[in-house]
C-alpha cells in the first residue's frame, strides 16, 4: 500500500490492472477489486 497525502477534500483514483490474455481476466478483476481510496481520520 502507498499513502498519498492530498491537501484538500477531493481526490480521484484511477486504478489500472494489466491483463495479458483471457486467462488473466479473473485474477485481474480480483486484484482491481482490492484497490480502494479511503479517508484517513
Amino acid at each position: 500500500m502507498t499513502r498519498i497525502d492530498v491537501p484538500h477534500a477531493a481526490a480521484l483514483l484511477i486504478g489500472r490492472v494489466f491483463v495479458a490474455d483471457e486467462a488473466d481476466r479473473s485474477t485481474a478483476l480480483a486484484l482491481a477489486k482490492q484497490i480502494h481510496l479511503v479517508k484517513d481520520t
